[in-house]
């Protein structure tokens, strides 16, 4: 729980000082005047709300909300309009513009069309089947979508293929336009739908496993083992949307790693003193499945990744080897617990990256995660004591890891 609350510490900091990113771009006051300067981009909720300007880089901020002017936007990127609904005024994005345009307000797009202006509504719904109840999206945006669009009969033919998605409902909206004779003005045309990066790392993997598990025939499971410190390398992708979001994007890769742990015990029972050593050798092969958030480029970017950990154990085993006296005559013996194919668990992580050339980031990361481990006994012997018939028994593996690496 510590290490936890210093990692959330550390990314509410992050967060409070990477958040401002001004770049080129312009307001229209409501005479229609076109003011150049800086905008503040962001990707959330608040830039259909607010709109942050500088007349220079580093001037003073100037606040303007959706009542104050007609609009604001970036160069070849987004463009933001006020307008009404619900008689609140908000900044709608502008995703294509022409005969018709389609605009966006947080995730609910709307179509504005010879001065009809109509939300495209998808909401769930819940209806019954029986005694069970069921959700799904109304899809009531493709009867909006046939009637504004009942004048292009190649149109209409694609609105029941049609999702809702920014790709695809802009992708009709162009189609329309084409039809009517209306060449679309398409924002955010310069940026894909879809990018990928790559990065290659080596690092030092601080790890813990604890034995889980209570029995009279394992007292020393209820310890923990002691730390090993090994290394690890590996190698990931990064896959996002940068017409989506430049700061999201779904993380995977690989990490290899090979740890033994030794505990070793005394323990005494009815007068017979027993020395235990536990060895547990874990080669192993990681794949995580997260979501990482990239703060706005600075000099040092900061970013945070959290997501499950998906570990293949490569021959994977634990030896319990236990010496026993009885009466001066020391006997030997030793158990084998298979460890099982696959384990799960959760890591988060935090990190720093750092422009080397256009294309190459090198960049520091640091993981904690903690992973659970079915193990299996695999013979049917007793270590000088009764048999309680253990089939198997959990161990937690946590790690501490410390990742330098490139990223292109």
């Amino acid at each position: 729980m510590k290490k936890i609350a210093i990692i959330t510490c550390l990314l509410l900091s992050i967060s409070m000082f990477s958040q401002t990113d001004f770049r080129k771009g312009f307001i229209l006051n409501n005479s229609g005047q076109k003011i150049q300067g800086f905008i503040n981009y962001k990707e959330n909720s608040s830039m259909y709300a607010l709109c942050e300007f500088k007349s220079t880089k580093t001037g003073n901020i100037t606040y303007y909300s959706p009542i104050q002017i007609k609009g604001y936007g970036f160069e070849n990127d987004k463009v933001f309009t006020s307008k009404s609904v619900n008689n609140e005024n908000f900044f709608f994005e502008i995703i294509v513009s022409g005969t018709a345009t389609l605009l966006k307000l947080n995730s609910v797009y709307y179509l504005e069309k010879g001065g009809d202006f109509k939300k495209l509504d998808n909401e769930i719904i819940e209806y019954n089947t029986g005694s069970k109840i069921f959700r799904r999206p109304s899809k009531r945006y493709i009867g909006t979508l046939k009637v504004f669009f009942n004048d292009c009969v190649d149109v209409k033919k694609r609105i029941d293929f049609t999702d809702y998605r920014e790709r695809s409902l802009g992708n009709l909206v162009n189609h329309y336009n084409n039809c009517k004779g209306s060449k679309s003005v398409i924002f955010k045309e310069d940026k894909p739908w879809f990018k990928a990066s790559f990065g290659v790392f080596t690092g030092i993997s601080q790890s813990k496993l604890d034995y889980n598990y209570n029995t009279s025939e394992a007292v020393f499971f209820t310890k923990k083992s002691n730390s090993n410190i090994t290394y690890t390398f590996g190698g990931f992708a990064e896959l996002y949307s940068p017409r989506i979001s430049e700061r999201m994007s779904f993380y995977t890769g690989f990490f290899i790693l090979d740890n033994t742990y030794i505990t070793n015990a005394t323990s005494s029972t009815n007068g017979i003193n027993y020395i235990n050593e536990v060895i547990t050798n874990l080669k192993q092969i990681k794949i995580p499945i997260a979501v990482r958030y990239t703060f706005p480029e600075k000099m040092f970017t900061p970013f945070f990744t959290v997501g499950i950990s998906n570990y293949s154990n490569l021959n994977s085993s634990t030896n319990w080897i236990q010496e026993s006296d009885i009466n001066n005559v020391v006997s030997i013996t030793s158990k084998k617990f298979d460890t099982g194919n696959l384990a799960v668990g959760f890591f988060g992580s935090i990190g720093v990256k750092k422009k080397i050339t256009k294309n190459i980031h090198g960049f520091i990361d640091f993981i904690y995660e903690s992973a659970t481990i079915k193990n299996y006994k695999n013979t049917t012997e007793t270590i000088n004591a009764p048999s309680s018939g253990i089939l198997e028994y959990q161990s937690t593996m946590n790690n501490l890891q410390l990742l330098i690496g490139i990223q292109f």
